[in-house]
């Protein structure tokens, strides 16, 4: 499977001409499909939490007009807009404000901590972004600049709150792990941003098309994130035992890890 058969792919997308939310996907996914795969078993779930993103907003945006930026591909348009109310806001302030309270574990003191790791980082994720959309930067940019801004924005995010979690006396060991279990999904994400920004697919006016897609594959970083809480906690033996956050103690553990 070479050009030939990406090309054939590509021009059974460009007849798909009244999913332009399909597009904006499939396009990304095919461009890195096969060295995806073949490194991460995590590729089908990564494009499914992006599909999951793209179908919500097209549902909510079909039959609404609004003032648009066209894009190299004719039936694909963007607007300002559609980043600014991107899905992905409103999935961050319902985890942060109703979810995460609800988040409960084997025991007290791990329900408090992943609780507390989960608010940190998708609070950061939230204020990032939003700084990332008001500022704009990333109108009017070269390729190498906005992949700069793109990767760095997503790198600075798990730092500034792995720093977060450090003086709120979350456990090295629990964001240790969780970095772990994110590391596979978090090198397939900069692979497909690689992608997007690479390809002539998502040029547009100030790259409003691949800052949405960018979006969409941010999403899907964050429903990787909740579904490693428990597996991660599970893992978890002896390191956490004695310790104690909010007044709840980690009983002993009968095994060491």
């Amino acid at each position: 499977m070479g050009t030939l058969t990406t090309l054939f792919l590509l021009s059974i997308i460009e007849t798909l001409t009244t999913y332009k939310n399909i597009l904006i996907v499939v396009g990304a996914g095919l461009s890195v499909l096969i060295p995806a795969f073949v490194r991460s078993k995590f590729f089908s779930d990564l494009v499914k939490g992006i599909f999951d993103g793209i179908f919500i907003f097209r549902e909510k945006r079909k039959n609404k007009k609004v003032d648009v930026v066209e894009t190299n591909n004719r039936n694909i348009t963007i607007s300002i807009a559609d980043i600014t109310n991107h899905e992905i806001f409103n999935y961050l302030e319902f985890w942060l404000y109703t979810r995460i309270p609800d988040i409960t574990l084997i025991t007290q003191y791990r329900t408090v901590v992943f609780r507390k790791y989960v608010f940190i980082l998708f609070k950061e994720y939230k204020e990032v972004l939003t700084t990332l959309l008001m500022k704009q930067e990333f109108t009017h940019v070269e390729k190498s600049q906005l992949k700069s801004i793109l990767y760095t924005t997503l790198i600075n995010i798990h730092k500034s709150a792995d720093a977060q979690m450090k003086i709120s006396g979350i456990p090295d060991v629990i964001v240790a792990k969780m970095t772990l279990a994110l590391k596979d999904r978090m090198h397939l994400a900069l692979d497909l941003i690689n992608s997007i920004n690479e390809s002539a697919f998502y040029d547009s006016d100030n790259n409003l098309l691949k800052v949405y897609s960018y979006l969409n594959i941010i999403h899907s970083i964050l429903d990787n994130i909740l579904s490693n809480i428990e597996p991660v906690c599970n893992s978890i033996n002896g390191e956490l035992s004695g310790l104690m956050m909010d007044g709840f103690i980690e009983p002993p553990s009968k095994h060491k890890s």
